[in-house]
């Protein structure tokens, strides 16, 4: 990926990291959505929900027009019959994995009434246990982004969540969710919009 006239980056495949991607790790959860993903589990209240989408959202002016890669995103659709402060969570299974560990992925947040969206690692009782977490609740534009942090709690599971604004155009979604038995390197990821972690430039 051309970052600058001098400068390149790599949009490495999923399950691989690094400034090269060079570096693969053994996959403790990998979800590009282009089939479900049976790694992660999806609680809601009301009818606001987790669906798998392979074109633009139903409303104008929220929602990505596609996904980050290949067809499939996740995503929450915010149009009735969902109300303001619906919850939607999406939770990965625990990780036996005692050493450390790199969780990536790309997320879209766009749409003017936006709610919230959180990521979070967390124990068994529901704790953060997370180096970074993630927390947007302002529109971040029409573009997909990246978060990532190295995970160094044992028994850790991912959390996902999405509390729907005002109105309808307050959709979020995900794509490429990639948890893997190394650490993150150094200076690679981070992310924008959120209340911790680096900034990087959006990725389109």
């Amino acid at each position: 990926m051309k970052k600058s006239d001098t400068t390149f980056e790599c949009k490495c495949k999923l399950g691989f990291t690094g400034a090269t991607c060079n570096v693969v790790g053994e996959k403790l959860l990998a979800c590009d959505f282009e089939t479900e993903c049976k790694g992660l589990e999806s609680k809601k209240t009301g009818r606001y929900g987790w669906s798998r989408l392979n074109r633009a959202t139903y409303s104008s002016r929220t929602g990505p027009s596609k996904a980050y890669e290949g067809k499939y995103f996740l995503y929450v659709e915010t149009s009735s019959p969902a109300s303001i402060g619906d919850k939607s969570t999406l939770t990965s299974e625990e990780s036996p994995n005692s050493e450390p560990s790199c969780v990536s992925f790309h997320y879209h947040v766009y749409g003017n009434t936006m709610g919230s969206f959180q990521f979070r690692v967390i124990d068994r009782q529901g704790n953060n246990v997370g180096e970074k977490q993630l927390a947007v609740n302002k529109d971040q534009g029409d573009k997909w982004m990246k978060f990532q942090t190295t995970v160094t709690a044992p028994n850790a599971r991912l959390e996902f969540v999405v509390i729907r604004g005002r109105s309808w155009r307050s959709d979020v979604a995900i794509d490429n969710v990639s948890w893997i038995r190394n650490p993150c390197e150094e200076g690679e990821g981070g992310n924008e919009g959120g209340n911790e972690g680096g900034n990087e430039e959006p990725d389109n």
